[in-house]
């Protein structure tokens, strides 16, 4: 009977890996927007890009996207002006000491002033997801430029 089993379980488990496998490239796409850079672009004429891809870099610490404040933010679901890089190191690093108090109650910015805060917080996953994009940016940059020479 255990044999049985045993063989029952190997055969499902072979099914199962074969099932999940996959021969079609589907996630091996570039971008269809033409107006965006990719790699092949930018190695085709490097000098015309190269400054745009460098104020992103600069300006990303002190906007949070391409259309102002108002406007969309660089990471979704964030408010454009309470998601810029600078804001929110401020935020984490200021809102959850006695140095600063904030008397508005917006969302999630009571709980860093009284230090009640939990891991579903939009301001500390806005703050990580802003500096990491930020990070992503800059490497990015970073890669086209000494892969340009």
């Amino acid at each position: 009977m255990k044999s049985y089993i045993s063989k029952f379980f190997m055969g499902a488990a072979l099914a199962c890996t074969l099932g999940l496998g996959s021969c079609v490239n589907d996630l091996d796409q570039l971008p269809k927007n033409p107006t965006s850079i990719d790699p092949a672009k930018f190695q085709e004429n490097p000098k015309e890009y190269i400054g745009g891809v460098m104020a992103k870099c600069y300006s990303g610490i002190a906007v949070s996207g391409q259309s102002g404040a108002g406007g969309a933010a660089d990471i979704s679901g964030l408010d454009g002006g309470t998601s810029c890089w600078s804001r929110a190191i401020f935020m984490l690093n200021e809102f959850t000491t006695d140095e600063c108090q904030w008397i508005w109650a917006d969302a999630g910015l009571f709980d860093l002033v009284t230090s009640t805060w939990s891991d579903q917080n939009a301001n500390i996953f806005g703050t990580y997801s802003r500096l990491y994009t930020h990070i992503a940016i800059c490497n990015e940059f970073l890669r086209l430029v000494a892969n340009s020479d």
